[in-house]
């Protein structure tokens, strides 16, 4: 008699199960560093981007991100929510441990209320509907990132568009230990302000004014001018200074145009004055040289203008050449990769010696351009003032912004309008002038970083999504392509529904057709 061996159940399930939980653990570790997300957004919105690793990994020290969020938020609020936890996950396995995110509902206690509060964490009131009536709901949306007994704050988070942009400069000014200054030199008489520019600097850096009669320090990081008037010029002082610092290899950021247009009361409208500068004979050394003349573009902005309808006034927008939008950049040169469209009021014509090899163009107008120069015809084509000008933009692309190599590793970047990035002071000019592109700022603080030599947050700030939208008549569509376009992607989706409708409709129709036949 054969004898069978007893079959023991525990000796053949153990094994394979250690085995299995082994794998599960080693798995486990694993994907604590190594993980792997499918992003298909053009900008790859929702995958942690090189640069902010890059900076995370300068991490030596616990990181803690404390998150107040309110429970129950309101559509896309409560969307908001995962967005940030998923992505503070990333941050978490980049920086292998270092940064710990931490989350609480401030309804939950008091206690959590006022340490919401205290962290500088605002409260906000949404709307929302509920019970088939409109409530105001108290709410909040925020964080403290703190690190080594200094913390930053992100006091309210209302849409995910640029948040990790937000939170990687948040984390990088707590990292960097060097926080190098930066300077506006300003020439003029006039009331020019930079509050809109500061508040974007000022997030990053130490912004300070300063006075040319005396030597610029030799760590400053960037010196900003803003464009002379008509009749200033640097005295000798301010000259020799300016040279200096240049000469020391510093950095600097100048807006400077050749046209000084002021508003003339008495025409009821815009009036061209030539500048006569020694600052034109500083930058002839360089190589570059601002023409005495205003560049046209048929792609351009628009000008607010008054209209009287009886005894009411009105403001009209009008296309004005004289505002060249610039919206095709070089990806190859960092500080305008990923730029949209950049807007230039009342800019002149860079011109480059042919002998000079340290200038690179990064800015131009659109190949319907043309410039002005002598007599500046600054109004509005319109029926009752036609200008045949604005009808002959067929010279070619001009030059509107460079940058400058100097002999000792310094950098300039130049462009050829005054008021680039300063806000308008005139209640009157604000309502005439239009509303500066997003990009004019983020041009500005990508060229802050560029001579900072500070490059790691430039691709990740053009990251956000923008207006897309379709080419302009300067760039090849007119109007009639732009309308047969709009209805094609109108009509287009809805025939391909109900064509595919009356399809599965068909094909129905013949099943039963066939069944009918098979069965009687």
């Amino acid at each position: 008699m054969e004898i069978k061996p007893k079959f023991e159940w525990r000796k053949s399930i153990v094994g394979p199960t250690l085995v299995v939980l082994a794998i599960f653990v080693v798995l486990n570790m694993i994907s604590r560093d190594w993980f792997g997300r499918m992003d298909l957004t053009k900008e790859k919105m929702y995958t942690l981007s090189e640069s902010s690793r890059s900076v995370v990994q300068k991490i030596d020290d616990l990181m803690t991100v404390r998150v107040y969020f309110s429970e129950n938020l309101p559509g896309e609020y409560g969307n908001n929510r995962r967005f940030l936890q998923d992505i503070l996950e990333e941050y978490a396995a980049f920086s292998r441990g270092n940064i710990k995110p931490k989350f609480f509902v401030p309804s939950a206690s008091q206690n959590l209320e006022q340490a919401a509060r205290s962290a500088g964490i605002q409260q906000l009131e949404l709307k929302v509907v509920e019970n088939d009536k409109i409530e105001v709901k108290r709410v909040f949306m925020g964080l403290v990132i703190e690190y080594q007994d200094e913390d930053e704050v992100i006091p309210f988070i209302q849409k995910t568009t640029a948040l990790e942009y937000e939170i990687t400069s948040k984390i990088k000014k707590l990292v960097d230990d060097d926080n190098e200054a930066i300077a506006i030199a300003q020439f003029t008489s006039s009331n020019r302000t930079n509050q809109g520019i500061r508040q974007f600097l000022g997030e990053r850096y130490q912004i300070q004014d300063i006075d040319m009669t005396n030597p610029i320090p030799s760590g400053l990081g960037v010196l900003i001018m803003n464009g002379v008037s008509v009749s200033d010029s640097l005295d000798t002082n301010q000259l020799q200074n300016l040279k200096d610092y240049i000469t020391s290899g510093g950095n600097m950021l100048i807006s400077q145009g050749r046209v000084d247009v002021a508003l003339n009361q008495q025409i009821g409208f815009f009036q061209g004055t030539n500048i006569q500068s020694n600052i034109f004979d500083f930058l002839n050394e360089y190589g570059v040289n601002i023409e005495e003349n205003l560049v046209l573009d048929k792609q351009n902005g628009q000008i607010n203008i008054p209209q009287r309808v009886g005894p009411f006034q009105s403001w009209s927008p009008l296309d004005y050449p004289f505002f060249p939008t610039v919206n095709t950049f070089d990806d190859s040169i960092k500080i305008v990769n990923g730029l949209e469209r950049v807007q230039f009021n009342f800019c002149s014509e860079i011109t480059i010696d042919s002998l000079a090899q340290n200038v690179t163009p990064i800015m131009f107008s659109s190949n319907n351009s043309a410039t002005m120069a002598g007599y500046y015809n600054l109004y509005p084509n319109t029926k009752e003032s036609p200008a045949p000008i604005f009808n002959q933009l067929n010279e070619g692309k001009k030059i509107l912004g460079v940058i400058i190599e100097t002999i000792t590793g310094g950098q300039i970047i130049l462009l050829s309008e005054s008021d680039f990035f300063t806000d308008p002071v005139d209640q009157t000019l604000a309502r005439v002038f239009p509303k500066r592109q997003k990009d004019n700022y983020t041009f500005v603080v990508n060229s802050i970083d560029f001579l900072m030599g500070d490059e790691e947050l430039i691709a990740l700030r053009s990251r956000e999504i923008t207006n897309r939208p379709l080419l302009s008549e300067a760039e090849g569509l007119d109007k009639n392509a732009k309308s047969r376009w709009k209805w094609f992607n109108i009509v287009l989706p809805t025939a391909l529904v109900v064509g595919f409708g009356f399809f599965r409709l068909r094909r129905s129709k013949a099943r039963s057709r066939l069944l009918e036949e098979i069965y009687g």
